[in-house]
């Protein structure tokens, strides 16, 4: 299969639907957990997340889970074209989204942050994006 214009747009879709969550989620509870989501060929999607009611809940826990299970999806069910997922992470002792793509057409994980601050007003203000290593 080759990469088109059209797989492009899908991950900058899915890549807007991520952001969108998270913003919810920071303006609401001024973090987030961990969280994913799975797009199919038509462009739904499908939320993955895992909730820290359990004991033996950890962010890497959860994101391990969340990233094994996206990446099987994407590579093993021709419906799936992408995903993604989430997570809070600092970055010189500085909040920052770590946003984390896979398509059908990537060769692996690419990762982004971007900082972020929430003000009095609740205003979301972002820095500039870095882009981070590769994910094994």
């Amino acid at each position: 299969m080759e990469h088109t214009i059209e797989d492009t747009k899908k991950v900058e879709i899915l890549k807007n639907k991520l952001l969108i969550k998270v913003e919810q989620l920071l303006k609401e509870e001024d973090e987030f957990l961990p969280f994913g989501l799975i797009q199919d060929e038509d462009g739904k999607f499908r939320l993955l997340s895992i909730s820290n009611d359990d004991d033996e809940y950890t962010t890497n826990k959860a994101v391990n889970s969340i990233k094994a299970h996206i990446d099987s999806q994407v590579s093993n069910v021709d419906e799936n074209h992408s995903g993604g997922f989430c997570q809070d992470f600092l970055i010189n002792d500085s909040d920052a989204i770590q946003l984390n793509l896979i398509s059908k057409f990537s060769e692996g994980w690419i990762s982004i942050y971007l900082p972020y601050f929430i003000q009095e007003n609740r205003k979301i203000t972002y820095g500039s994006i870095i882009l981070g290593e590769p994910m094994e």
